[in-house]
């Protein structure tokens, strides 16, 4: 059999369908780190996080290629991780609604000589006004609970996105063109060419966001 590319440090299902539709193979490993941090700026810990899940599974996987992100919302000062409760995931979308908010996705890649590399992409993100009951039946699907900011871009049950401004994916959680960018300097040949949507989106001009 022949050796996967590379390693994802990460358990989650939009990375892995993402990396599967640009045709990598892979392995999947998930990295569990302490996520708790002094750091407020929201590229810093963005970049922290994911050089830190990149560096824990990288310990056990020597000579491999290992792949980590991780995804970063920032709005009116404070950082919004993943909800931990349905009224946490409440809460953070009745104060995101109507409201322009920032979207950080980091990506690192250790090679298998065991040099990182880091990167990170920011976009703009505005939310349609959220009606409570659209909101509350979003919080009973669950979709919620395991994402930054308790939501999805691509979650049809809500649609919560106005507009946004560059890249698709990096909302999604792993924006492909830094992606590509990184695994090539860590000496991984890629012969397709990855690309990523970058342009402004708005809903009244291109329909609902997928």
């Amino acid at each position: 059999m022949a050796l996967a590319d590379f390693i994802l440090a990460s358990g989650s299902p939009r990375r892995k369908q993402i990396l599967e539709e640009a045709g990598f193979e892979f392995e999947i490993r998930q990295s569990d780190i302490n996520e708790t941090s002094n750091i407020d700026d929201p590229v810093k810990l963005a970049k922290n996080l994911a050089e830190s899940k990149a560096q824990t599974l990288s310990a056990s996987e020597s000579g491999r290629i290992v792949l980590a992100a991780d995804t970063v919302v920032a709005f009116d000062g404070k950082l919004l991780g993943k909800p931990s409760s349905e009224a946490e995931a409440t809460e953070m979308l009745e104060s995101l609604s109507g409201q322009t908010h920032l979207v950080v996705t980091a990506v690192s890649v250790i090679d298998s000589s065991g040099n990182q590399h880091t990167d990170a992409m920011s976009t703009n993100v505005t939310f349609r006004k959220l009606r409570k009951i659209d909101i509350e039946n979003y919080v009973r699907t669950g979709l919620p609970m395991d994402k930054a900011g308790a939501y999805g871009i691509q979650d049809s049950e809500l649609n919560p996105v106005e507009k946004y401004e560059s890249c698709y994916l990096n909302v999604v959680g792993l924006p492909m063109c830094t992606t590509a960018e990184l695994l090539r300097r860590a000496g991984l040949t890629i012969e397709q060419q990855i690309m990523c949507e970058h342009s402004t989106y708005e809903e009244s001009a291109v329909g609902s966001a997928k």
